[in-house]
């Protein structure tokens, strides 16, 4: 009986096992298409793929530099006064022997500028005094004590400017060294509105040849100052040698050529002739202390 049961189960199985071959071996040509077409779409399908996550990078704050420190060029500013002027510039100002007076100025110092004339506007003698009067007043003429000077401050200063013209020339104090070759005393320092330059001044101001050249104005041509090659020579208010030199007294001057002598010129001028005296060929050129804006 044992036996029989175990040969019915073994039937079982094999039938079992019959029936899904079959199963598997029955697969109609439309099935079998598809699969096919579905194996080659996996064939052909490119395999998805994830794409790798981008990297965003990081905001990065720069490092602050330091700049190098840069050294400006340097800068010249011109000084100038009210109305603009600057030094080497031409102002007219004032009136004498029939023509305008132009005046160069020298140098620009606080608001105010220091004017010399551009022409020398005439012959006068730096001093006319007798020289009785000289011999006995200490043998030399400073300044302080000669015709030119009181005659700038007076007659010139009064008829060449106006009343207003009159209110821009400053009243200066002046220093009246000793002239540097020579020893002759400078004398007392002295405050005037109008002035000859001094030794010091002249090579201050005026430091080449070509700037201390001047011609003369109508007037002092036409009076016989004397002229080297259409320049004149014109006077400082520095003394020059004297009679304590054993020479009569003179004054320092700037020649036709530009050069500056210390030794200087007759206070009074050269003699003409045996008769007829003397005649000043050395021209004065005035300078003051102006300010358009008084």
């Amino acid at each position: 009986m044992r036996k029989q049961i175990s040969l019915i189960l073994m039937a079982l199985m094999l039938l079992a096992a019959g029936c899904e071959n079959n199963n598997n071996a029955a697969t109609t040509p439309a099935e079998e298409s598809k699969q096919t077409e579905t194996a080659t779409v996996r064939e052909t399908t490119p395999e998805q793929t994830t794409p790798e996550p981008v990297t965003t990078p990081e905001p990065t704050t720069p490092e602050p530099t330091t700049p190098e420190p840069t050294t400006p060029e340097p800068t010249t500013e011109v000084p100038t006064i009210a109305g603009g002027y600057a030094v080497n510039d031409i102002v007219t100002l004032g009136h004498y022997g029939g023509e305008d007076i132009e005046w160069i100025v020298l140098a620009v110092e606080d608001g105010k500028a220091l004017l010399l004339s551009r022409y020398g506007l005439d012959t006068i003698a730096y001093d006319d005094t007798d020289y009785d009067v000289v011999w006995e007043r200490h043998k030399h003429v400073t300044w302080e004590e000669c015709t030119l000077r009181a005659w700038l401050n007076k007659s010139f200063y009064e008829t060449a400017f106006s009343e207003s013209e009159q209110g821009m020339i400053l009243l200066s104090y002046l220093e009246n060294p000793d002239n540097p070759d020579y020893g002759t005393e400078g004398g007392n320092d002295t405050e005037d509105k109008i002035f000859c330059l001094s030794l010091d001044e002249v090579n201050k101001y005026c430091k080449t040849a070509g700037k201390r050249k001047c011609y003369p104005a109508k007037l002092a041509e036409e009076k016989g100052c004397s002229i080297n090659d259409g320049y004149c020579i014109w006077w400082l208010r520095t003394p020059g040698i004297t009679f304590e030199q054993n020479a009569a007294p003179h004054a320092a001057c700037v020649y036709g050529s530009g050069q500056v002598s210390s030794h200087g010129a007759f206070i009074d001028g050269y003699p003409k002739d045996r008769f007829e005296g003397t005649v000043v060929e050395t021209t004065v050129r005035p300078a003051f202390w102006y300010n358009p804006n008084p």
